[in-house]
């Protein structure tokens, strides 16, 4: 019994410790503007992976979580920044829905990739009785190595092609806000995409 337990305390420390390399990548490289709350992000993606769902259905179900993931420090502000963002979209002829959908198809085409490199080993584990803390442990490694500046400026530069020069500078400001953009190329370029 007493092996079956460190063995099981030993793959918890590990799945601690990938679960960590990835928030703190994630941090360093996307986003600090949902810390303290981002292992409650990345928790919800986590289970979604689990259960193996889409890519589509996991980020509209991180969209639909996204605001009580934000800390309450930032509520306010996160509201200004959406309501500003909204009204310059709306000046511009667009919406927020539009921008949303924009962002959306981007994050999904470009995280596809690593995102089937993830979902393959978890049918495989799944397929072969691995415990879930096994499973997330593959999966936040695959997914650690799969996150670079990269593939962050590829959904940047795909959100750009998608959006008119008015649209992506309407975008700007909310982007300096919750994202690391010094360092991505935030001028707009449609072809970049």
């Amino acid at each position: 019994m007493r092996p079956v337990v460190v063995l099981l305390l030993l793959i918890a420390v590990v799945t601690a410790q990938q679960h960590a390399a990835f928030q703190a990548k994630f941090e360093k490289l996307v986003t600090t503007f949902l810390s303290p709350n981002t292992d409650k992000a990345i928790d919800v993606v986590a289970q979604d992976m689990l259960t193996q769902k889409p890519i589509g259905d996991l980020l509209q179900h991180l969209t639909e979580q996204i605001i009580g993931l934000v800390p309450q420090s930032k509520l306010e502000s996160a509201i200004g920044m959406l309501t500003t963002f909204q009204s310059c979209l709306e000046s511009a002829g667009s919406s927020l829905e539009q921008a949303m959908t924009a962002i959306g198809n981007a994050f999904q085409a470009k995280l596809a990739p690593v995102y089937k490199k993830v979902m393959t080993k978890v049918k495989k584990m799944r397929k072969n009785k691995k415990e879930d803390k096994a499973i997330l442990n593959q999966a936040f490694k695959i997914a650690t190595n799969g996150l670079t500046k990269k593939v962050v400026q590829g959904v940047i530069n795909l959100c750009m092609a998608k959006s008119s020069k008015v649209e992506f500078e309407c975008s700007v400001p909310a982007l300096k806000m919750i994202m690391q953009t010094a360092q991505y190329n935030m001028v707009y370029d449609a072809k970049r995409g």
